[in-house]
């Protein structure tokens, strides 16, 4: 009588197994987003994962724009100290941070405009360092270490100065 009754219950939890898999094998079937309850029982949550899809969307786009906004900063930038416009490269690689905190690129070639400009080289001293300091988070040592050379190399600048060498 207890083997028959074990028997039973085992059956019974298989067949609620098989119904759960053949809801999940059923759901899987449709597009969407559901969610198969210990019963069996399928919900449609397609209106909460489309407003999550939404809002993933959203923010993709977001961030899309906000990388071409600091590219297009970023170039300008480029361009006007290649000019010889120093200053209004350094606004304009101060507007790409802002735009990215994190962007290492900004950081170095600030530093490489405050060194063009007699009496800012402790500034690209700082830009230099800050790069290295997000490059090392990263984990990147290599780039990390460059960056500290760009450092030293910009105070060969002020000491280059400070002789009169220039």
């Amino acid at each position: 009588m207890k083997s028959r009754l074990v028997f039973l219950s085992l059956v019974i939890t298989l067949s609620s197994a098989s119904a759960i898999f053949y809801a999940v094998a059923k759901a899987q079937e449709r597009p969407g987003c559901f969610m198969v309850s210990p019963s069996g029982q399928v919900s449609d949550l397609g209106e909460l994962c489309n407003s999550t899809t939404r809002e993933r969307e959203a923010m993709q786009n977001r961030d899309e724009a906000m990388q071409n906004r600091y590219q297009e900063v970023f170039q300008n930038a480029r361009k006007l100290a290649k000019a010889g416009q120093y200053q209004a490269a350094i606004n304009e690689y101060s507007r790409a941070i802002e735009l990215n905190p994190e962007m290492v690129e900004a950081y170095s070639f600030r530093s490489a405009a405050f060194a063009m400009i007699p009496g800012q080289e402790q500034r690209g001293i700082e830009d230099a360092h800050k790069a290295a300091e997000i490059l090392r988070a990263r984990g990147d040592e290599e780039r990390a270490t460059w960056m500290d050379r760009q450092a030293e190399s910009v105070q060969g600048v002020i000491e280059e100065r400070r002789m009169g060498l220039e």
